[in-house]
């Protein structure tokens, strides 16, 4: 117990606050990525594995929470799971970015050459950039 309050704490409480700040925003995705790295830094710097399965377990129940009560956000993760069922609602950047995967086969169209991201994709410069140079590139690079 002395080695979580000495050792695991302070960063937890840092972590904390800035992960309730922006999710106060709200801005989930941002959140979760902030506490993945930090949990991630908090192991490599060896936090004790039992520590870091309680911290892991209650990540997943909070962000469960965070998800069960925001409508957005379940709506999100369902169509993030399964695009398919609103093909031109919530799924349809996620359909239109696997099919720009699969138009750039093994080499890619070439740089610049993608047709996803001038008709189908919007704002594929940010959400939906790898999509757009798997395009581009082709699966070679992508995996690179």
């Amino acid at each position: 117990m002395q080695s979580f309050l000495k050792g695991l704490l302070p960063g937890l409480l840092v972590t904390g606050i800035f992960v309730g700040l922006i999710i106060a925003e709200p801005n989930m995705s941002t959140s979760v990525i902030i506490a993945t790295v930090s949990l991630i830094l908090l192991f490599v710097g060896g936090a004790k594995t039992k520590h870091m399965v309680l911290l892991f377990l209650l990540g997943v129940a909070l962000a469960a929470f965070a998800i069960m009560i925001k409508p957005y956000r379940m709506n999100r993760l369902t169509g993030f799971l399964n695009p398919w069922a609103d093909k031109l609602g919530l799924g349809y950047q996620a359909i239109q970015s696997l099919y720009a995967l699969g138009s750039g086969g093994l080499f890619g169209r070439g740089l610049g050459l993608s047709r996803q991201k001038e008709y189908y994709i919007p704002e594929a410069q940010n959400d939906f950039i790898f999509a757009i140079i798997g395009e581009e590139l082709g699966f070679l690079a992508t995996f690179l």
